[in-house]
């Protein structure tokens, strides 16, 4: 029987993808040099160099400048912007709060697992309102170590308390979140957005978190 749930961050209680543009159309209004980028362009070109945010920011500004002939000069100024104001933009999944809420309510306990930089993930969950919810938040900065890593999940375990066969994960990363997760005893939970991925080797697949309200308080929790 599960006693906690663990939870990726981003992507999986945190809509990156609605995160991610709202900061860059913040940025293209702001900065009178990007005006000279259509905007729709602008949009386009960082999200496709952000890869989903495994892409190198930096990297990313100074090829936008370098495309459209602008001073790379600038390129540490945009990236700059983007450590500092990037996670104040976080936003939630609408159904987040409505199923942290009913989580704790079933008496589940809980926490976060989360690659990372310390102040930007930590200003994340500050922002879409999940601190109050998590008994351990670990930021693989911090921690000084990050997914796929077995022993930031060790690491959860024994600050909780608990063994491995008594927590869920959830997260949207194949490698990072599921199989490394499987890899230390837990059962995972695949939470898809968009994208198609192999999900086989899932324990459970989810669209939306509402999904793990019938799997894990109306019985199917029993099973394990």
């Amino acid at each position: 029987m599960f006693k906690a749930i663990l939870f990726d961050l981003d992507q999986t209680l945190l809509d990156r993808k609605r995160t991610f543009r709202h900061f860059i159309e913040d940025q293209h209004q702001r900065h009178d040099m990007l005006q000279q980028i259509p905007r729709d362009a602008f949009l386009e070109d960082l999200t496709v160099l952000d890869d989903n945010g495994y892409g190198d920011k930096h990297r990313a500004y100074h090829a936008i400048l370098k495309k459209y002939d602008l001073n790379t000069i600038h390129t540490d100024l945009l990236y700059q912007d983007f450590r500092g104001n990037y996670a104040r933009c976080a936003q939630p999944y609408p159904d987040t709060h409505e199923v942290l809420q009913a989580l704790q309510a079933a008496g589940f306990r809980m926490g976060i697992i989360t690659n990372g930089m310390t102040a930007t993930q930590a200003t994340k969950m500050q922002s879409i309102g999940v601190e109050p919810f998590m008994e351990v938040a670990l930021i693989s900065e911090q921690e000084g170590i990050k997914k796929p890593n077995p022993e930031i999940f060790q690491r959860a375990l024994q600050r909780m308390g608990l063994a491995a066969s008594e927590v869920l994960f959830v997260g949207d990363h194949p490698e990072n979140d599921v199989r490394a997760a499987q890899g230390v005893g837990m059962k995972a939970v695949l939470k898809l957005d968009g994208d198609e991925v192999d999900t086989s080797f899932a324990d459970h697949v989810i669209a939306d978190l509402r999904e793990l309200l019938p799997l894990l308080i109306s019985g199917s929790n029993s099973q394990q």
